[in-house]
């Protein structure tokens, strides 16, 4: 009896997960070209407290092969510490680091003093 249960619960998790697997395979929302490069491009400055976790659910995405894709990091004005940690998880990961200092990007100028600190997602196909 007990040997019965298990085999039907092996079979039931066995089939989930072919239903999971087939559903996520069928609403794969990014399929790359043969010549195309996609590149998710994340302008920040700051702080910028969720970064790594943005560009850790990123990896996520890229890793599970949801999204084939390039990471870019375009440093606006990010804050000493928040940079350090940032080339760090970068060199590990295998992430891209640029600076652009003095321009504005995405309606905002870096030099507003008042201006919320927040960091933006865009993606971008090359």
């Amino acid at each position: 009896m007990l040997l019965k249960a298990c085999l039907i619960l092996i079979c039931l998790t066995v089939a989930a997960l072919l239903i999971w697997i087939l559903h996520a395979g069928l609403l794969l929302p990014i399929r790359r070209g043969a010549c195309e490069t996609i590149t998710v491009t994340v302008s920040a400055y700051g702080e910028a407290p969720e970064l790594l976790m943005q560009l850790r659910g990123l990896l996520w995405l890229r890793s599970n092969g949801m999204l084939p894709c390039a990471i870019r990091v375009v440093d606006t004005g990010l804050t000493a510490e928040t940079s350090a940690c940032l080339h760090a998880f970068a060199e590990e990961k295998g992430i891209t680091i640029s600076e652009q200092r003095g321009t504005e990007i995405h309606g905002r100028n870096e030099s507003d003093a008042g201006a919320k600190r927040q960091h933006r997602v865009s993606h971008i196909s090359e």
